[in-house]
This record gives C-alpha cells, structure tokens and sequence, in this order.
C-alpha cells in the first residue's frame, strides 16, 4: 500500500492536500487492537535485557490482555506502560511535547522496535510529529531520528518528513539537501523525486519541480517496464499510483504558471493512472474559473461524480455567469444533503446564501474534534462576524492550538461575503491581531 504524504493530494477526491483534508479524520479512525485468537504472540526480543521465548502458542491460554500482560518481562512491561501514556498525552490538548518527550526517554536504550510488539511505534511517532512540526519543529525532528533508529526499513520516507519540517521552518538548504541526497542514493525510487518535486512546489521554484516530476514519472515508467516484464502472460498489473501522484503535482505545476492546456492534460493522465484523482477535476474547474473560461470550466464541473461538490460548482458558475435562480438552486441541494465529509463546502454554501445562524450552530461540534483546523475555524468567524458578534469571530480564532494558516479560499470568500468595507475592515483587523 503506498503512503500518503502530508503533501499529496487527498486520496478522497476533494482536491486539497492530504494534511489540508482526511488526515485528521483517518488519524481518528485508526483503532489499537490486539492479536486475534488466531494468531502468534511468541517471539524472542532482542532489544531488552531479559529476553522471552514462546510467551504463549496460543492467546486462548490467557483469559485476557492482563494476564498476557503479567507474562512480560518488567522492562518489557516498562516500554507497553510508556506506549500507552503516550497515547493518553496525545489525546490532551497541549500535551504533544510531553508525549514526545516521554516517547524519547521510553525509546532511549532501544535499538529497534520487534516485528510483533503490540503498539505500532510508528505510527505513534508520526502522530506526535503531526502536533509538533509547526509548535515545535527541532522536536519533532528529534522524535522522527529516533523513530529511524526504531525503524531503519522506513528511514527514506522518515527522512523525507525531516527535510519537509526543515523547509517549512526556514531551513530549506538544509531540508533540499536532505532530498537531493535520497533522490542520488536510491534514484530509482519514484517517491524520492516526487518528494524533491513537490517540495519546489510549496517553495513555488516551478521550474525546478518540473524538473524533478518529470524525472519522477521517468523513473516510475521504468519501473513499470521492469514489472510488467516479469509477469507472466495472464498476470494484470495496474498500480500507476505513484505516477499519478507526479502527475497531479505536476498539475499544480503547469496551473502555477498558467499553462493550462499542459495543466489539464497532467490532470487527464493522472486520473488514468489512478482513478481517485479524478476527484480532482475540482482543481481544474477552479483554474478555469480563475482565468474566467466559464464555459470550458462548467463542462468540467459536470464530471464531478460527488454530488455535494457537483452542486456547490454548478451552482457558483450558475451565478458567475448571471443565473442567479439557478444557482441558488444548486446551493440549496448543497444545504440539504449530509455533508460531514464535505462540512466546508456546506459551511461556505450556508455563509453565501446569508444563512450565518445554520453554521454557528454546527461547526463548533466539528471544531472540539478538530481544534486546528483553520479552514472551519475561518468559516465560523465569519458566520459571527456575519451576526455582528465581533467578540465570538475574534475569540474562535485566538483560540486555535497553533500559529495561524488562514487557506487563500477564505481570504477571497470574505470580499465576497461582506459588502460593507468596515466589515471586512473589522475581520482584517482580527486577522491581523494573531500574526
């Protein structure tokens, strides 16, 4: 299964990145579990100082977890009680350093993770540097070296995050360095010149990240040519993923710099090579409506397979081109559908149809779940400026757990929103409080 960066589009379809989207909601779905009765829990651990054989054949020996428990040996013991008040940190607003810095002294003397220990470490590293890469990036450096040491057969992709932090700390010679140094070492792995290439996205070098997608989608090519050699005949090999995922990169690439004939044919070979990006038709309707060919834009629009995007667009370009009644339309279909995977663009439908009220009254419950998420929390200040609640619209923001990331979309949606300049005036100056 290929991983998902932080930076990759969403596999959902919505056309946002990863960490911008399904992050938050996938972290939260993720569920710890134990070995199933089947299974064997046996193994020999090389990284204590009491080693144990065979501690069970069979899990039906133990009438429970707490008697497998009771079979550890104490320092055994030691790293399962350290993994699980991790775990509990995590889940407590502002205990991300602790979390870490416990995860490291719990790690300190382990040279690596055994296959079969019950906590996946790995994961918890990851959700730890997922709090901290913005509060605390050195950290969350910190934790992901240590996890290297705990886990050497990820170390690329690990390192790669570390560069990822860097560059978006202010330390980008440092962090490229790092890629160029993979993209040399292992040339012929596909995600180690997708992560040089979309990192000079973020950086907006656009010549650079051609350079490097290209080379991605080279490389991933070859691959496929090697792979497909050593099927036999009836064999069927379609896992163009990776190369999708250059593709779609190289999308952002092309629309960047306006080329947008080459931009949709990046869209057009990635939705081919993997049909989730097809979602991301989105992007290509918001390039066109950037560059006002409505026209063209609506006709992507109507390949919108989920019904709530579908509608928001149809319904915007309705307006755009005047057809008022029409659009309003599509935005009411938008209102009355379920919408808790699709909140913001409900939320955005509800602010343009002057129904602030619907919106106060729903993301607040999203936002105890999600405190950092800055699009929702932009969304809700709005709907409270909207009522004139200045108080409420600034506090929801002060409130956010990290330093602010206001997405471009809602920098443009308010002009949109408030007709009245001091309103707008009166939401700048909010925004302005938190730089």
């Amino acid at each position: 299964m290929t991983k998902i960066g932080r930076n990759d589009p969403c596999p959902c379809g919505s056309g946002k990145k990863y960490k911008k989207c399904c992050m938050d909601k996938d972290k939260e779905a993720k569920i710890q579990t134990y070995p199933e009765d089947e299974e064997d829990v046996s193994f020999r651990n090389p990284i204590l100082s009491n080693p144990i054989d065979d501690v069970s054949d069979d899990f039906d020996d133990f009438d429970d977890f707490d008697d497998f428990e009771n079979s550890m040996s104490p320092e055994e013991k030691a790293l399962y009680n350290a993994m699980d008040e991790v775990s509990e940190l995590l889940d407590e607003e502002n205990k991300a350093e602790e979390a870490a810095n416990k995860f490291l002294d719990a790690t300190a003397n382990i040279q690596k993770i055994p296959d079969d220990f019950d906590w996946d470490v790995s994961d918890l590293c990851m959700d730890i540097v997922n709090e901290l890469r913005r509060k605390n990036p050195e950290l969350a450096i910190e934790v992901l070296r240590r996890n290297i040491t705990l886990d050497p057969e990820s170390a690329s992709m690990l390192e790669i995050d570390i560069a990822e932090i860097m560059i978006s700390n202010g330390k980008g010679e440092e962090g490229f360095s790092i890629l160029h140094r993979l993209a040399d070492e292992g040339s012929d792995d596909i995600w180690n010149w997708i992560a040089l290439g979309r990192n000079y996205v973020d950086v907006k070098d656009y010549v650079k990240a051609e350079e490097y997608l290209k080379k991605a989608i080279e490389v991933g090519e070859a691959q496929d040519d090697i792979v497909q050699g050593d099927l036999d005949q009836d064999d069927e090999y379609e896992d163009d993923s990776d190369i999708a995922t250059a593709y779609i990169h190289l999308f952002d690439v092309y629309k960047a710099r306006g080329m947008i004939g080459e931009a949709i044919a990046a869209w057009e070979k990635a939705a081919y090579n993997n049909d989730l990006y097809k979602g991301h038709v989105i992007g290509v309707c918001d390039m066109l409506i950037e560059k006002n060919d409505l026209e063209r834009a609506k006709s992507f629009a109507e390949k919108i397979v989920n019904q709530i995007e579908r509608h928001y667009y149809l319904g915007k370009l309705d307006i755009l081109q005047g057809n008022e009644k029409e659009g309003i339309r599509h935005w009411n279909a938008v209102l009355n559908r379920e919408a808790d995977n699709y909140l913001d663009r409900w939320a955005e439908v509800a602010l343009r149809l002057g129904k602030s009220k619907l919106v106060i009254k729903k993301l607040p419950l999203f936002l105890k779940k999600h405190p950092a998420n800055w699009a929702y929390r932009a969304l809700l200040s709005i709907a409270y400026v909207m009522e004139n609640r200045m108080e409420l619209a600034r506090k929801v923001l002060q409130e956010a757990p990290d330093s602010i990331n206001l997405p471009d979309d809602y920098l443009s949606l308010y002009k949109e929103i408030f007709k009245d300049e001091s309103t707008r005036s009166q939401w700048l100056d909010i925004l302005g409080e938190l730089k």
